[in-house]
């Protein structure tokens, strides 16, 4: 099976199996005391500086959870979020951000300008 390597650019988690240098890992063991989240969290979006991250693929490995039969219980316990409570200023800022969204979407898709005010002097 041919396999690609590609210099990962963004943010992202899920990943099933890492290959970390020496120095990566001495690193790692100063940096992080307590892992209270997924490790890719903490390793790739927490930000630390200098790391290149590369994927392969096709992933020479597959989390467990995506076999269709988990063999492994998750070892990670997340906290309990609090509810949300939804007041009548929450759902007003919540529409008008889809709707600033929807219109930019739009606006991008057409093509169109935003309308440019011109200022006209007259004696």
């Amino acid at each position: 099976m041919d396999r690609t390597l590609y210099q990962a650019i963004s943010q992202y988690a899920g990943t099933a199996g890492y290959i970390i240098s020496r120095e990566c890992a001495a690193e790692l063991y100063t940096t992080f005391t307590e892992i209270n989240r997924e490790f890719d969290q903490h390793l790739f979006n927490d930000g630390m500086p200098g790391l290149r991250v590369y994927k392969i693929g096709p992933a020479l490995c597959k989390q467990d959870r995506f076999t269709g039969i988990p063999r492994f219980a998750s070892v990670i316990v997340r906290p309990k979020r609090p509810r949300r409570v939804l007041t009548p200023a929450k759902v007003l800022r919540e529409a008008a951000r889809i709707y600033d969204r929807l219109a930019s979407f739009i606006v991008r898709s057409l093509r169109l300008r935003r309308p440019t005010l011109i200022v006209l002097k007259i004696k």
